[in-house]
């Protein structure tokens, strides 16, 4: 496949504006059929949201508005909030844990020797400091800092399935525009040609047949139209639910800058994907909790303190204080057969997870040489419809005149004129493919986030997320 050369770019990638799409051989191109009449475009701003929109909305705009807005991505920047205090939790084990305690207790003391009252009360200042922990503090601690690189990372691929997503819901709703506009120019150009017939049936030039044919292309067209418009409403409900707001206008999203010039480029960049990231630091927190689970069946070292104060301790004394410090060892020897199951378990998850990551990778490749054929398919597609819709332009226009002087039936003219339609209809639908199936490719080697797509986001967004401790 020949590729484009940059300079100073790396070679495997190619360079700025299409890339690998404009390496691939390409037929000619051309004008895509007539323009709309200015009906069509107030039919389309309605279904928008606005009869005259000052600017088109560009793909840009439609990503920052979903990267702001977005619930998905506002719940788990909040989920790694409350993921990221397990360290803290987990580095609690260094620090000694201190407790104060008080009592009071009122006490009738009777005896042979002597009666009295005792208004005992108590005071006491408790340290227990662990020494050794059979290693499951530094366990915990790795285990820790592994879910919170995993949730990092699970954070970037739901930020790349958010933008994936906005891409995705964009185009569709360009692409029915589009098709909506197509769809009113062919029932307003079937309409002229039926008036027409109409006016030629009215003088004899034209037979019953010819003009029901051309009312049954109406009516179909008039169907197809309808459906479009429906097609346009539930993207742009699809577009509202990601983006955050109702697009005005929009203008036809941009290729990505760089793709990988080949599919074996692609895929030596598949452990940038942050689902496989996430994968990777599960099967490492996975290992982490085997340690964890290991350090339960060691001795545990703790040194403790005490120091108490009592007021009236027995009738015979007015005061107490005493001041205690101790070791303790404590050696596990039998516990039920729990520990020991724990670690058999957690070595099986370990286990498990390293399939998954390997299930995962050949997913992940999997996606990445689909996208690339989608996207090989898909440039091919539209270089041909760009060629089919100039070639049926040209035919309808011979056509027309002929059916004017009387060399070709009507039928001609209305299959000419569905056929500029399907084409019409088939390059969008093209289009719309190649954009996806380039972006697509983006988000497998994990280069669809925020800062890869050059978004201007606000810091705002990410108020909360501190550095990792």
């Amino acid at each position: 496949m020949p590729l484009d050369k940059h300079e100073g770019e790396r070679p495997d990638r190619v360079g700025r504006g299409r890339g690998f799409i404009d390496a691939l051989p390409q037929p000619g191109r051309g004008r895509m059929g007539r323009t709309s009449a200015w009906g069509v475009g107030l039919l389309v701003a309605g279904l928008l949201g606005t009869a005259a929109p000052a600017g088109a909305a560009g793909l840009k705009e439609a990503l920052e508005g979903a990267y702001a807005n977005n619930p998905d991505l506002a719940a788990a920047r909040a989920e790694l909030r409350a993921v990221r205090e397990n360290l803290s939790q987990a580095q609690g084990g260094w620090l000694p844990q201190v407790s104060a305690k008080g009592s009071a207790t009122y006490t009738d003391v009777k005896t042979s020797i002597v009666a009295d009252n005792l208004s005992t009360k108590r005071a006491a200042l408790n340290l227990s400091q662990n020494l050794f922990a059979g290693g499951g503090t530094l366990a915990e601690i790795s285990s820790a800092e592994s879910l919170i690189a995993r949730q990092e990372s699970l954070l970037a691929d739901t930020e790349q399935q958010v933008l994936f997503n906005t891409v995705q819901v964009y185009t569709a709703v360009f692409r029915d525009q589009k098709i909506l506009e197509a769809s009113a120019e062919n029932v307003r150009r079937l309409e002229q040609q039926l008036q027409a017939t109409r006016t030629r049936f009215s003088v004899g030039e034209a037979t019953r047949s010819d003009l029901a044919q051309g009312e049954a292309r109406v009516i179909g067209a008039r169907a197809d139209l309808a459906q479009s418009r429906s097609n346009l409403a539930g993207s742009i409900a699809a577009f509202e639910r990601y983006a955050g707001f109702t697009p005005d206008s929009l203008a036809r999203a941009p290729l990505p800058d760089v793709l990988p010039a080949t599919l074996d480029a692609a895929a030596a960049l598949i452990e940038n994907n942050p689902g496989l990231r996430s994968l990777t630091f599960r099967l490492a927190q996975a290992q982490a909790d085997v340690d964890v689970a290991a350090a339960r069946l060691l001795p545990s070292l703790d040194v403790e303190g005490e120091l108490s104060y009592v007021d009236e301790p027995s009738v015979f004394t007015d005061w107490e204080r005493d001041a205690a410090v101790g070791v303790t060892l404590t050696v596990p020897l039998y516990q039920r057969g729990v520990a020991w199951s724990r670690l058999r378990q957690s070595r099986q998850v370990v286990g498990q997870r390293r399939q998954e990551l390997a299930d995962f990778r050949r997913q992940t490749i999997q996606s990445l040489r689909t996208a690339f054929e989608r996207l090989r398919g898909a440039v091919d597609q539209v270089a041909y419809y760009e060629e089919q819709v100039q070639a049926y332009q040209r035919a309808l226009d011979a056509v027309e005149q002929e059916v004017q002087i009387g060399n070709r039936p009507i039928i001609d003219l209305l299959d000419a004129q569905q056929e500029l339609f399907g084409a019409q209809v088939s390059l969008e639908r093209a289009k719309r493919e190649r954009t996806v199936a380039a972006y697509d490719i983006k988000s497998s080697i994990g280069e669809a986030g925020a800062a890869d797509l050059g978004l201007d986001v606000a810091a705002a967004v990410n108020e909360g997320l501190p550095d990792r401790p």
